[in-house]
């Protein structure tokens, strides 16, 4: 019987068009690797761990209009033994904007892969004494996986999706297990200088690590009152920003946000965690001006005014941020947030195009350049204009990190 410690493919999902504003969800059901069909490898009394996921965008077909175009793949997320974790992890599946491309399609870096964390058997044989809860955050499952996607204005070419990732069996878990630490502590110079609290606390697990406590680790859906998960999340920027002042990515009065700032409460990158004990650990960030896709965007039925193919990406912005509790993060001369101008954005993600001319090459999204953990604080990103209004739908901020949620 196959135990190795190998990553493998547990769900490769290949398929076609979709029609504006469709949501589709793809479950184990058949064994064939060919278009419209769906290939997973069931559990099989095996303890399941997701470590990526892999997209390979839809674009225009020849013959269409706009051949090659990246099409509107909007939305994917998961779904384990039955329970959606969208509100942890929300992907983009638009070429422009991919933000999980297949590692042979990373640019200058074959062999890099995105991961949702170190794998569990990594972790326990690394030898750390602390934090492992924080390390693996892969998610985990015990019985079912199924993939969620949705567009807004259609999709007509094909696209593939693979979810890769490792098993365990009793006895493996049981002896690694044998390894596991629940401490965490977890601290910045920001947080010491300020007197802010560490992020200090003890993960609770109901017993030994076993096929019944699988999913009660971090990445789990069965976690107790202390939850630790992967958080990845995108968004556009829902409508036009003013001219001088800091748009944030949020629906959120309480972050200097408002209604219709964000698309979905799936995008919303606001972060409320001042008087509880949420917390994230940042680990990357970009944003990117985007154009619009290809195909029919919605001309009623919503509050937001899409714009039609190609758009301008990223027309008047000028920079980007953290607003953390009322700051603008960093401050430079001249102003507050990172300066970005159009071509040369050191923060982008998703296709190559238009810094390199490159077709079906993608930048990940890029390791944040210092520390941020928001523990005690209200934190959004945030984009600025240049003295003119930044169209609707034209940025898009994307950032991953680690979801603590102590209540």
């Amino acid at each position: 019987m196959d135990e190795f410690d190998v990553e493998r493919t547990l769900m490769d999902v290949t398929f076609g068009s979709l029609n504006p504003q469709e949501t589709r969800v793809f479950e184990s059901t058949t064994k064939n690797m060919t278009t419209n069909t769906v290939t997973a490898a069931g559990s099989q009394g095996f303890s399941m761990e997701i470590t990526s996921i892999e997209v390979i965008p839809p674009q225009v077909p020849v013959g269409g209009s706009n051949p090659g175009a990246y099409e509107d793949l909007r939305e994917i997320w998961l779904i384990l033994d039955n329970k959606s974790v969208q509100h942890y992890v929300n992907l983009s599946g638009y070429g422009e904007t991919l933000m999980t491309p297949p590692k042979s399609q990373i640019w200058g870096g074959r062999q890099f892969q995105v991961t949702f964390g170190m794998p569990f058997h990594k972790v326990v044989n690394s030898g750390a004494t602390k934090n492992m809860p924080i390390m693996n955050t892969t998610f985990k499952y015990s019985n079912t996986l199924a993939l969620a996607v949705h567009t807004v204005y259609g999709v007509t070419g094909n696209w593939r999706i693979r979810i890769k990732g490792f098993k365990y069996t009793p006895a493996e878990l049981a002896q690694y297990g044998k390894n596991w630490h629940n401490a965490v502590d977890v601290q910045d110079m920001r947080r010491i200088v300020t007197q802010k609290p560490a992020l200090s606390f003890t993960f609770p697990l109901p017993g030994p690590i076993s096929p019944d406590t699988w999913t009660s680790l971090p990445g789990g859906v069965l976690q107790g009152g202390t939850k630790i998960n992967p958080y990845w999340r995108f968004a556009f920027n829902g409508q036009p920003t003013q001219p001088q002042s800091p748009f944030v990515f949020s629906n959120f009065n309480t972050l200097n946000g408002g209604t219709g700032n964000v698309e979905d409460p799936f995008q919303d990158l606001g972060l409320e965690f001042s008087s509880n004990l949420n917390a994230f650990i940042l680990k990357g960030f970009g944003v990117r001006g985007v154009k619009a896709p290809p195909g029919t965007p919605p001309s009623s039925g919503t509050e937001f005014s899409y714009p039609s193919y190609p758009g301008t990406p990223g027309q008047n912005l000028a920079r980007t941020g953290w607003w953390v509790n009322g700051d603008l993060v960093p401050e430079v001369n001249g102003g507050a947030g990172l300066f970005l101008t159009q071509n040369v954005d050191d923060l982008i993600f998703g296709a190559l195009r238009p810094q390199i001319a490159l077709d079906n090459l993608f930048y990940p999204i890029p390791k944040y350049g210092g520390s941020l953990l928001i523990y005690k604080d209200n934190a959004v990103p945030f984009i600025g204009a240049n003295g003119s209004p930044i169209p609707a739908f034209s940025v898009m901020a994307a950032y991953n990190g680690t979801l603590v949620e102590r209540g």
